[in-house]
């Protein structure tokens, strides 16, 4: 159903430029789960004080991959997170960039503002205070998150 949805709001953005006759798009679409694999803090948790407790449902990172009829590609990624940093998302493209050759004006990404994911960024070890092995953890998540983003691009 996410992938529908990813589909007709791409479909609805980029229709109306598209040229009248002989226009011919490609898409591609891939996801990846991201569930951390163990117990995390949760973003946008301010009051609590300890990690995740087990798993409603699984979070993923969405990639769409557009081409167009003059061969302009585009890629959209989202994510079931609470939001991703600028440095987190740069590093994502600039790694992608390196992969597939294109530019940062042909990426996209953003994520889903979900209160039910983890924490990533490292403003959140020290505004959730967190001990070095918490830290840690939420590390080592950020760059599992990051290369399967990579990947699945």
């Amino acid at each position: 159903m996410r992938k529908l949805l990813v589909v007709q709001c791409a479909v609805a953005v980029l229709l109306p430029l598209a040229p009248a006759s002989g226009a011919e798009w490609q898409a591609g679409i891939a996801a990846v789960k991201i569930t951390p694999d163990g117990p995390i803090r949760m973003a946008g948790y301010a009051q609590r004080n300890r990690p995740s407790e087990g798993v409603v449902a699984d979070l993923y990172a969405k990639v769409l991959a557009l081409t167009d009829s003059r061969g302009e590609r585009a890629v959209w990624i989202t994510t079931d997170l609470i939001g991703l940093r600028g440095a987190v998302t740069e590093h994502i493209l600039r790694r992608v960039m390196e992969r597939t050759g294109l530019r940062r004006r042909q990426l996209l990404i953003n994520s889903s503002h979900t209160h039910t994911g983890p924490a990533i960024a490292d403003s959140d070890v020290v505004a959730y205070n967190l001990n070095d092995e918490a830290a840690g953890v939420l590390r080592a998540y950020r760059q599992t998150l990051e290369d399967r983003i990579v990947a699945t691009v």
